[in-house]
């Protein structure tokens, strides 16, 4: 039964995904704005730990 559910929702959150992807209202655009700020930030955080790391050694 857990497992059920677990499928189920995972097809659900799918599906919620797509139909945000797809939307032609702009939803999309926020969604892919926000996964791109996201990526921005952990590139920001990489270069700077790396920095930190180089002026260590």
């Amino acid at each position: 039964m857990d497992k059920r559910v677990g499928i189920i929702g995972m097809i659900g959150l799918a599906v919620f995904v797509f139909v945000i992807w797809r939307d032609p209202t702009g939803a999309g655009d926020i969604f892919t704005s926000f996964l791109k700020s996201i990526w921005g930030f952990l590139g920001d955080v990489w270069d700077r730990l790396s920095q930190f790391i180089s002026s260590i050694g």
